[in-house]
Protein backbone atom coordinates (compact mmCIF):
# COMPACT_ATOMS: atom_id res chain seq x y z
CA UNK A 1 0.00 0.00 0.00
CA UNK A 2 1.48 3.39 -0.40
CA UNK A 3 0.37 7.10 1.43
CA UNK A 4 1.14 8.73 -1.87
CA UNK A 5 4.38 9.24 -1.63
CA UNK A 6 6.34 6.14 0.53
CA UNK A 7 5.54 2.55 0.12
CA UNK A 8 4.42 0.54 2.91
CA UNK A 9 2.61 -2.16 4.32
CA UNK A 10 -0.45 -2.02 6.99
CA UNK A 11 0.69 -2.87 10.53
CA UNK A 12 -0.07 -2.50 14.26
CA UNK A 13 1.25 1.02 15.42
CA UNK A 14 3.93 -0.74 17.61
CA UNK A 15 5.44 -2.46 14.67
CA UNK A 16 6.45 0.19 13.29
CA UNK A 17 10.33 1.62 14.47
CA UNK A 18 10.55 5.82 15.24
CA UNK A 19 12.01 6.24 12.24
CA UNK A 20 9.39 4.79 10.04
CA UNK A 21 7.35 6.89 11.52
CA UNK A 22 9.72 10.23 11.10
CA UNK A 23 10.09 8.65 6.85
CA UNK A 24 6.71 10.30 5.91
CA UNK A 25 4.91 13.11 6.58
CA UNK A 26 1.52 11.59 7.07
CA UNK A 27 -0.62 7.71 7.48
CA UNK A 28 -2.84 5.97 6.33
CA UNK A 29 -5.30 5.09 9.81
CA UNK A 30 -7.76 2.28 10.09
CA UNK A 31 -9.06 0.00 12.52
CA UNK A 32 -9.44 -3.99 12.97
CA UNK A 33 -13.34 -5.35 12.83
CA UNK A 34 -11.86 -7.97 15.51
CA UNK A 35 -10.36 -5.37 17.92
CA UNK A 36 -9.93 -1.85 18.38
CA UNK A 37 -6.07 -1.76 17.61
CA UNK A 38 -4.73 0.94 15.58
CA UNK A 39 -3.61 -0.10 12.03
CA UNK A 40 -1.71 2.19 10.25
CA UNK A 41 0.69 2.10 6.73
CA UNK A 42 4.05 1.72 7.75
CA UNK A 43 7.08 2.30 5.25
CA UNK A 44 8.93 0.18 3.94
CA UNK A 45 11.89 2.18 2.63
CA UNK A 46 13.19 4.99 4.33
CA UNK A 47 16.44 6.89 2.62
CA UNK A 48 18.10 7.21 5.71
CA UNK A 49 18.64 8.88 9.38
CA UNK A 50 20.24 11.92 7.39
CA UNK A 51 17.45 12.29 4.95
CA UNK A 52 14.88 12.49 7.48
CA UNK A 53 17.14 15.41 9.34
CA UNK A 54 17.36 16.61 6.26
CA UNK A 55 13.17 17.16 5.77
CA UNK A 56 13.43 18.77 9.30
CA UNK A 57 15.49 21.15 9.00
CA UNK A 58 13.82 23.70 7.17
CA UNK A 59 10.55 22.76 9.43
CA UNK A 60 9.98 25.18 12.28
CA UNK A 61 10.59 23.57 15.68
CA UNK A 62 7.13 24.58 16.15
CA UNK A 63 5.89 21.71 13.23
CA UNK A 64 8.44 19.26 15.11
CA UNK A 65 7.39 19.31 18.68
CA UNK A 66 3.60 19.68 16.94
CA UNK A 67 4.00 15.71 15.54
CA UNK A 68 5.90 14.58 18.89
CA UNK A 69 2.48 15.68 20.67
CA UNK A 70 0.05 14.36 18.76
CA UNK A 71 2.02 10.92 19.85
CA UNK A 72 0.11 11.36 23.26
CA UNK A 73 -3.49 10.57 22.13
CA UNK A 74 -2.06 6.69 22.11
CA UNK A 75 -1.71 4.71 25.21
CA UNK A 76 -0.16 1.34 26.10
CA UNK A 77 -2.56 -1.63 26.55
CA UNK A 78 -1.18 -4.98 27.98
CA UNK A 79 -2.77 -8.09 27.26
CA UNK A 80 -1.87 -11.48 28.58
CA UNK A 81 -2.06 -14.30 26.78
CA UNK A 82 -4.20 -17.67 27.30
CA UNK A 83 -1.03 -19.71 26.57
CA UNK A 84 1.47 -20.87 29.15
CA UNK A 85 5.03 -18.92 28.56
CA UNK A 86 3.62 -17.15 26.02
CA UNK A 87 4.52 -13.23 26.08
CA UNK A 88 2.47 -10.51 26.85
CA UNK A 89 1.15 -8.38 24.20
CA UNK A 90 1.29 -4.89 24.55
CA UNK A 91 -0.93 -2.59 22.01
CA UNK A 92 -1.02 1.24 21.03
CA UNK A 93 -5.02 2.08 21.89
CA UNK A 94 -6.33 5.81 20.55
CA UNK A 95 -7.93 7.87 23.36
CA UNK A 96 -9.31 10.89 21.25
CA UNK A 97 -11.84 12.99 23.05
CA UNK A 98 -13.26 15.00 20.12
CA UNK A 99 -14.28 14.63 16.72
CA UNK A 100 -14.42 16.55 13.81
CA UNK A 101 -17.68 18.01 13.64
CA UNK A 102 -19.25 20.76 11.25
CA UNK A 103 -18.55 24.09 12.87
CA UNK A 104 -22.03 25.46 13.75
CA UNK A 105 -22.35 27.81 15.71
CA UNK A 106 -24.11 27.82 19.45
CA UNK A 107 -22.20 27.80 22.55
CA UNK A 108 -22.08 24.77 24.74
CA UNK A 109 -19.89 22.78 27.70
CA UNK A 110 -17.11 21.08 26.72
CA UNK A 111 -16.44 17.45 26.99
CA UNK A 112 -13.78 15.59 29.10
CA UNK A 113 -10.51 15.89 27.49
CA UNK A 114 -11.89 17.68 24.59
CA UNK A 115 -9.47 20.60 24.67
CA UNK A 116 -6.62 18.62 26.45
CA UNK A 117 -4.46 22.20 25.92
CA UNK A 118 -6.35 24.14 28.22
CA UNK A 119 -5.29 25.57 31.66
CA UNK A 120 -6.42 27.78 34.28
CA UNK A 121 -4.60 30.47 36.11
CA UNK A 122 -5.34 30.47 40.05
CA UNK A 123 -4.80 33.48 41.92
CA UNK A 124 -3.96 33.23 46.09
CA UNK A 125 -5.79 35.42 48.04
CA UNK A 126 -4.78 36.81 51.55
CA UNK A 127 -7.32 33.91 53.44
CA UNK A 128 -5.58 31.33 50.96
CA UNK A 129 -8.69 30.97 48.82
CA UNK A 130 -7.70 30.60 45.02
CA UNK A 131 -9.34 32.25 42.49
CA UNK A 132 -8.99 30.75 38.99
CA UNK A 133 -9.09 33.24 36.55
CA UNK A 134 -7.82 34.09 32.89
CA UNK A 135 -8.54 37.61 33.23
CA UNK A 136 -5.83 38.90 35.45
CA UNK A 137 -1.79 39.84 34.59
CA UNK A 138 0.28 37.25 34.31
CA UNK A 139 2.73 39.42 36.31
CA UNK A 140 0.76 39.72 39.42
CA UNK A 141 2.28 38.19 41.96
CA UNK A 142 -0.49 36.47 43.67
CA UNK A 143 -0.58 34.22 40.52
CA UNK A 144 0.75 31.36 42.10
CA UNK A 145 -0.75 28.24 40.41
CA UNK A 146 -1.37 26.94 36.65
CA UNK A 147 -4.00 23.70 36.82
CA UNK A 148 -4.11 21.54 33.73
CA UNK A 149 -6.37 18.84 33.12
CA UNK A 150 -9.62 20.47 34.15
CA UNK A 151 -12.70 20.54 33.22
CA UNK A 152 -15.30 21.51 36.22
CA UNK A 153 -13.33 22.95 38.85
CA UNK A 154 -15.93 22.90 41.19
CA UNK A 155 -16.92 19.56 40.60
CA UNK A 156 -14.80 16.20 41.75
CA UNK A 157 -17.37 14.12 39.98
CA UNK A 158 -16.76 15.01 36.42
CA UNK A 159 -13.98 12.57 35.53
CA UNK A 160 -11.37 15.09 34.98
CA UNK A 161 -7.89 14.49 37.13
CA UNK A 162 -6.17 18.04 37.07
CA UNK A 163 -3.15 18.31 37.67
CA UNK A 164 -1.51 22.02 39.74
CA UNK A 165 2.12 23.41 38.83
CA UNK A 166 3.64 26.13 40.77
CA UNK A 167 4.59 28.91 38.31
CA UNK A 168 9.26 29.22 37.66
CA UNK A 169 9.53 31.93 35.41
CA UNK A 170 7.10 34.60 34.04
CA UNK A 171 7.51 36.17 30.41
CA UNK A 172 5.87 38.91 29.23
CA UNK A 173 6.44 40.31 25.59
CA UNK A 174 8.96 43.40 25.73
CA UNK A 175 6.78 45.35 23.84
CA UNK A 176 3.63 44.53 26.04
CA UNK A 177 1.82 47.82 27.62
CA UNK A 178 3.78 50.48 25.02
CA UNK A 179 2.19 52.67 24.78
CA UNK A 180 0.77 52.05 28.89
CA UNK A 181 -2.20 50.83 28.96
CA UNK A 182 -2.38 49.70 25.37
CA UNK A 183 -4.01 46.16 23.98
CA UNK A 184 -0.77 45.84 21.34
CA UNK A 185 1.38 42.72 22.29
CA UNK A 186 -1.20 41.21 24.85
CA UNK A 187 0.51 38.05 25.20
CA UNK A 188 3.01 36.47 27.57
CA UNK A 189 4.10 33.09 28.44
CA UNK A 190 4.74 31.36 32.33
CA UNK A 191 6.93 28.48 32.54
CA UNK A 192 5.75 25.82 34.90
CA UNK A 193 7.51 24.65 38.06
CA UNK A 194 7.65 20.68 36.75
CA UNK A 195 7.57 18.64 33.87
CA UNK A 196 3.99 17.52 32.40
CA UNK A 197 3.28 14.05 31.71
CA UNK A 198 1.30 14.14 28.45
CA UNK A 199 -1.64 12.06 28.30
CA UNK A 200 -5.10 11.86 26.57
CA UNK A 201 -6.72 14.50 29.13
CA UNK A 202 -3.41 17.03 28.63
CA UNK A 203 -1.88 17.47 26.01
CA UNK A 204 -0.58 20.65 24.18
CA UNK A 205 -2.11 22.68 20.77
CA UNK A 206 -0.29 23.18 17.96
CA UNK A 207 1.25 26.45 16.99
CA UNK A 208 0.12 27.78 13.24
CA UNK A 209 2.23 27.53 10.25
CA UNK A 210 0.81 30.73 8.79
CA UNK A 211 -1.66 33.67 9.61
CA UNK A 212 -4.52 32.18 7.62
CA UNK A 213 -7.47 32.14 9.68
CA UNK A 214 -10.60 30.15 9.05
CA UNK A 215 -13.81 31.89 8.60
CA UNK A 216 -15.12 29.94 11.74
CA UNK A 217 -13.03 28.59 14.67
CA UNK A 218 -13.48 27.39 18.25
CA UNK A 219 -13.35 29.95 21.73
CA UNK A 220 -13.65 28.04 25.03
CA UNK A 221 -12.78 29.50 28.69
CA UNK A 222 -14.72 29.46 31.94
CA UNK A 223 -15.33 33.02 31.72
CA UNK A 224 -18.74 34.91 32.12
CA UNK A 225 -21.48 33.89 30.17
CA UNK A 226 -22.99 37.28 29.80
CA UNK A 227 -21.67 40.83 29.94
CA UNK A 228 -21.76 41.29 33.92
CA UNK A 229 -22.79 37.70 35.01
CA UNK A 230 -21.21 35.22 36.92
CA UNK A 231 -18.67 32.57 35.51
CA UNK A 232 -18.91 29.40 34.47
CA UNK A 233 -17.34 27.05 36.98
CA UNK A 234 -17.68 24.31 33.96
CA UNK A 235 -15.48 24.71 30.58
CA UNK A 236 -17.53 26.00 27.74
CA UNK A 237 -16.73 26.21 23.91
CA UNK A 238 -18.28 28.65 21.51
CA UNK A 239 -17.95 28.88 17.46
CA UNK A 240 -17.53 32.33 15.95
CA UNK A 241 -17.09 33.87 12.65
CA UNK A 242 -14.07 35.76 11.61
CA UNK A 243 -14.56 39.46 10.95
CA UNK A 244 -13.03 41.58 7.77
CA UNK A 245 -10.48 44.21 8.71
CA UNK A 246 -12.40 47.29 8.01
CA UNK A 247 -14.92 45.22 9.95
CA UNK A 248 -12.98 45.21 12.89
CA UNK A 249 -11.43 48.91 12.91
CA UNK A 250 -14.86 50.29 12.64
CA UNK A 251 -15.41 48.44 16.06
CA UNK A 252 -11.88 49.21 17.66
CA UNK A 253 -11.40 52.46 16.36
CA UNK A 254 -8.15 54.22 16.81
CA UNK A 255 -7.39 56.85 19.88
CA UNK A 256 -8.80 55.06 22.74
CA UNK A 257 -6.53 54.29 25.72
CA UNK A 258 -5.73 50.80 24.79
CA UNK A 259 -5.80 51.41 20.97
CA UNK A 260 -4.10 54.57 20.30
CA UNK A 261 -3.07 53.62 16.86
CA UNK A 262 -6.33 51.76 16.09
CA UNK A 263 -5.66 47.93 15.39
CA UNK A 264 -2.37 46.42 13.61
CA UNK A 265 -1.28 43.90 11.90
CA UNK A 266 -0.93 41.23 14.99
CA UNK A 267 -4.46 41.89 15.73
CA UNK A 268 -7.96 40.56 14.72
CA UNK A 269 -11.67 40.49 15.30
CA UNK A 270 -14.44 37.39 15.27
CA UNK A 271 -17.54 37.22 16.40
CA UNK A 272 -21.08 36.71 15.71
CA UNK A 273 -23.24 39.06 12.85
CA UNK A 274 -26.26 37.05 13.84
CA UNK A 275 -26.43 35.61 17.34
CA UNK A 276 -25.59 36.04 20.87
CA UNK A 277 -22.09 34.06 20.49
CA UNK A 278 -18.61 35.86 21.87
CA UNK A 279 -15.95 35.26 24.86
CA UNK A 280 -16.43 37.11 27.76
CA UNK A 281 -15.28 38.57 31.21
CA UNK A 282 -13.25 36.37 32.04
CA UNK A 283 -11.94 34.35 28.83
CA UNK A 284 -9.03 36.63 28.05
CA UNK A 285 -5.62 34.65 27.86
CA UNK A 286 -8.18 32.17 26.46
CA UNK A 287 -7.54 30.27 23.21
CA UNK A 288 -9.36 30.42 19.51
CA UNK A 289 -8.27 27.31 18.00
CA UNK A 290 -9.55 24.63 15.21
CA UNK A 291 -8.93 21.42 14.06
CA UNK A 292 -5.68 20.28 12.77
CA UNK A 293 -5.79 20.24 8.85
CA UNK A 294 -3.79 16.94 9.40
CA UNK A 295 -2.81 15.75 12.77
CA UNK A 296 -5.36 13.49 14.45
CA UNK A 297 -7.06 14.59 17.65
CA UNK A 298 -4.79 17.98 17.52
CA UNK A 299 -6.08 21.75 17.34
CA UNK A 300 -4.33 24.52 16.25
CA UNK A 301 -4.00 27.41 17.81
CA UNK A 302 -4.32 30.97 16.04
CA UNK A 303 -5.43 33.61 18.34
CA UNK A 304 -5.62 34.51 22.27
CA UNK A 305 -8.57 36.28 23.43
CA UNK A 306 -7.36 39.71 24.41
CA UNK A 307 -10.36 42.72 25.06
CA UNK A 308 -13.63 44.06 23.46
CA UNK A 309 -16.53 46.25 23.99
CA UNK A 310 -18.65 44.84 26.11
CA UNK A 311 -19.42 41.01 25.20
CA UNK A 312 -22.21 38.99 23.29
CA UNK A 313 -23.85 41.86 21.73
CA UNK A 314 -24.52 40.82 18.20
CA UNK A 315 -22.47 42.24 15.54
CA UNK A 316 -19.67 43.64 17.30
CA UNK A 317 -16.56 41.10 17.71
CA UNK A 318 -14.05 40.89 19.70
CA UNK A 319 -10.28 41.45 19.58
CA UNK A 320 -7.63 39.06 19.30
CA UNK A 321 -3.80 38.77 18.89
CA UNK A 322 -2.57 36.58 16.40
CA UNK A 323 -0.14 33.80 17.38
CA UNK A 324 1.68 33.61 14.19
CA UNK A 325 3.25 37.32 14.22
CA UNK A 326 4.62 35.74 17.47
CA UNK A 327 6.38 32.28 16.48
CA UNK A 328 9.56 33.66 16.51
CA UNK A 329 9.53 35.03 20.33
CA UNK A 330 8.06 32.27 21.19
CA UNK A 331 10.28 29.50 20.11
CA UNK A 332 13.11 30.93 21.30
CA UNK A 333 11.37 31.45 24.61
CA UNK A 334 9.90 27.60 25.03
CA UNK A 335 12.37 25.62 22.67
CA UNK A 336 15.52 27.47 23.28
Amino acid sequence: MKNGRVSGVCTHISECSQNQFEATDSFIYTKCDSDDFLIICCPTKFSSVNSISDRFENTRISEQKCKEYSAAIYVNSVFLPLSVGAPSIITKKEQCAHKIQPLVVGGEEARLHEFPHMALLGYVESNNKVSWDCDFYISRSDLKIVRLGELNYESTEDGAEPIDFGISKTFVHPKYDNPPDSSYNDIGILKLSGKVKLTPGVRPACLPTSAELSERSIATGWGQTLFAGSPSSHLLKTVLEKFTKKECKAVFKAGSINLPNGIDDSQFCVGHRTEIKDTCNGDSGGPLQNYHSSLKCMYTLYGITSTGQGCGIIGVPGLYIQIWNYIDWIENIVWS
